[in-house]
C-alpha cells in the first residue's frame, strides 16, 4: 500500500474556518450538528465497507483544555449511520505539539514525526480503516498516521477530511 485515497468535503474557506474555529476554540457546540450533517450528506458511498472509524487524536492537554476532541464528535453520527465502531483510543498522540497551523510544511513534518503510536496494533491488522481529520492542510499529520496504520497491517486506509486547504487527491509514502 503506497497511495492513500483522500476525500475532503469542503474547502477551508472563511466560512469553514469560522465554523471549525468556533467549535474548537470557542466550544460553540451549536455548530456541531451542521458540520455533522455535512459529513453525512457528502460521505463517499464507496467507503461504506470500512471496518473502523478513527479520528485524529488530540493531545491530553488539548483535550483537557477543550473538553472534547472535535474529530470524535464530528464522526459520531457517521458511526451510527454506517453502524461502524468509532475507535477513539486506537491511536495515541504521545506528546504535545506546537499548533501546526503556525508552522511551515517542513516544520510540521519535524513536529509530528514519531508523535503517534498505536494502543493496540492487532486492532488494525487486516482492517479497512477510515481515518478522519477536520482540516487537511499539508497532509503531514495524515501521512504520519497512515504510515503507522500501514505498518500495523491495515488492509486499506481511506482518509476523510471535513475541509482542505490544499488540493490533494491522494497521499503517497
Amino acid at each position: 500500500m503506497d497511495t492513500i485515497p483522500v476525500f475532503c468535503i469542503a474547502v477551508y474557506d472563511e466560512g469553514m474556518k469560522a465554523a471549525i474555529s468556533a467549535l474548537k476554540f470557542e466550544r460553540t457546540l451549536a455548530i456541531l450538528p451542521v458540520l455533522q450533517q455535512l459529513i453525512l450528506d457528502h460521505f463517499p458511498d464507496v467507503w461504506r465497507d470500512a471496518d473502523l472509524l478513527l479520528p485524529v487524536p488530540i493531545s491530553v492537554q488539548r483535550r483537557k483544555e477543550r473538553g472534547f476532541n472535535q474529530c470524535e464528535r464530528l464522526l459520531e453520527p457517521l458511526s451510527r449511520a454506517l453502524n461502524l465502531p468509532l475507535i477513539t483510543n486506537a491511536i495515541v498522540r504521545g506528546k504535545e505539539t506546537r499548533p501546526l497551523y503556525t508552522l511551515t510544511e517542513e516544520e510540521r513534518k519535524a513536529e509530528v514525526q514519531g508523535v503517534f503510536s498505536l494502543a493496540n496494533p492487532a486492532l488494525i491488522a487486516g482492517k479497512k480503516i477510515l481515518l478522519f481529520d477536520d482540516i487537511v492542510t499539508t497532509g503531514t499529520t495524515i501521512t504520519e498516521m497512515t504510515r503507522l496504520l500501514a505498518s500495523a497491517g491495515a488492509r486499506e486506509i481511506y482518509v476523510l477530511g471535513l475541509s482542505k486547504t490544499v488540493l490533494r487527491h491522494a497521499l503517497s509514502f
